[in-house]
């Protein structure tokens, strides 16, 4: 899953510093946090949740 930065450049694999702001959703989306404190994403477009390392649909 191709995580983004808040400016939307895409952030390496392994990169333990910059915060990630997006996830790709499957739908080709970008999946933005559902809060701030939280490793939750949802897609506003088709409504997929995600959350790092595993996706969940509701």
């Amino acid at each position: 899953m191709k995580t983004y930065d808040y400016r939307g450049s895409v952030i390496k694999e392994g990169n333990k510093t910059t915060s990630i702001a997006y996830v790709q959703c499957a739908c080709g989306c970008l999946a933005s946090r559902m809060s701030s404190n939280s490793n939750k994403y949802k897609c506003s477009w088709c409504k997929r949740t995600y959350m790092l390392g595993k996706e969940i649909y509701r």
